[in-house]
């Protein structure tokens, strides 16, 4: 997708990322279930850039259609 480790995630569809945490991000994403993509702003600092600089782009993904799991999870409680 274009993305490497240490790249900074700077807006998601333009909305800024800075003070929010990623439940909010997450939470921002799945307001629009329908929306066929999300735009990622990215920051990639070179080896030359101080921290905080560096080149930006963007990042566009597809979204992939899931079919919903019915009680993915199951358990089992039993007395030791």
């Amino acid at each position: 997708a274009g993305l490497k480790a240490g790249d900074f995630v700077t807006a998601v569809n333009g909305k800024p990322t800075k003070g929010r945490t990623a439940f909010d991000i997450i939470d921002q994403i799945s307001e629009q279930p329908d929306a066929r993509s999300v735009t990622f702003s990215i920051r990639r600092e070179g080896e030359n850039d101080l921290s905080g600089e560096g080149a930006t782009f963007d990042v566009t993904m597809e979204r992939q259609n899931f079919m919903q799991v019915k009680d993915p999870v199951q358990y089992k409680l039993s007395e030791a």
